[in-house]
């Protein structure tokens, strides 16, 4: 059945604010039961004031934040809202999380898709495959079959409908930001802002890791890995570019990567070619190029 992510946000911030003001009457209720415990009627603050309520309260940008809720952590955007929408999807995509099951399904290293499938009530009939290497490019255009961009809207057609994919599309777009057509808006997110975002969310301790070719010319192949957890299966390859060290998939998906690692550069060749050589027949231009790997598998 298709569902339009206009009424799925709608319904949610509903839900959401309802809850905010709802703590705010209990909290604002055991005040006046303790004031009239202790004889203090009339000496101490009843009100709760909006930057003290402890839980999540949405509006639909940051302009319409009043005043009185600046400094409260817990305020939120639709932008936060679609941003942790696509935070859910990428998780699919690396078999973290399933749309099949509750919680966590693949959280520990060296996990293969066949782990997935073990986990799933019907290995036959799985909604959403998760991503079979691990790897996932992201790239000015679509050169390969498991782009990030085109598996995220693989997602939202399978879990919105066929039907709403455009306006579902539209709105995601409008929600993060951005100039052209909403997939030019989404890839541009992916490119652009996904990773920080995501670094932002795990407060500087990320589960994803991402290569970076960063800008390039016509005559350049250098490639850079940034923001690289310290923890992984290639732990013994040299320090590499901002003193971190280097991973690039689970070692049962690609073919095995020469130890030690020589630079980071190599390090993101080596993805790129892998993927080159099995996945696509069109070849990437001389612009920037990205992937992402998760570090438990």
């Amino acid at each position: 059945m298709a569902t339009l992510l206009q009424d799925k946000y709608e319904a949610r911030k509903a839900e959401v604010n309802a809850r905010f003001e709802q703590l705010r009457a209990n909290e604002e209720e055991l005040n006046r039961i303790f004031a009239k415990i202790y004889n203090m009627e009339g000496e101490v603050p009843i009100e709760v004031e909006d930057k003290y309520v402890s839980v999540a309260r949405i509006f639909d940008t940051a302009d319409e934040i009043p005043e009185s809720y600046k400094g409260n952590k817990y305020v939120r955007t639709k932008r936060d809202e679609v941003t942790s929408l696509i935070s859910y999807a990428v998780g699919c995509m690396f078999g973290r999380y399933s749309l099949d099951v509750d919680g966590l399904v693949l959280a520990d290293q060296g996990a293969t898709v066949d782990d997935y499938l073990a986990k799933m009530p019907d290995p036959d009939h799985v909604t959403f495959m998760p991503d079979s290497d691990n790897v996932l490019p992201i790239t000015d255009d679509e050169y390969f079959d498991d782009d990030i961009v085109r598996y995220f809207i693989d997602f939202v057609r399978t879990v919105y409908g066929e039907e709403t994919l455009e306006q579902n599309l539209a709105f995601i777009a409008e929600a993060i930001g951005g100039k052209g057509t909403s997939r030019e808006v989404i890839r541009a997110y992916f490119l652009k802002d996904f990773f920080k975002d995501h670094c932002q969310t795990y407060k500087k301790r990320p589960i994803y890791w991402l290569f970076d070719s960063g800008k390039r010319t016509a005559s350049s192949a250098l490639f850079t890995c940034i923001a690289i957890s310290p923890t992984c299966w290639l732990a013994s390859a040299p320090t590499m570019c901002m003193s971190s060290r280097s991973a690039i998939a689970r070692r049962s998906a690609m073919p095995t990567m020469p130890l030690p690692v020589p630079s980071a550069a190599s390090a993101c060749a080596w993805i790129s070619a892998s993927k080159s050589s099995t996945t696509s027949s069109k070849r990437p231009l001389a612009t920037r190029r990205s992937c992402i790997t998760w570090q438990t598998r």
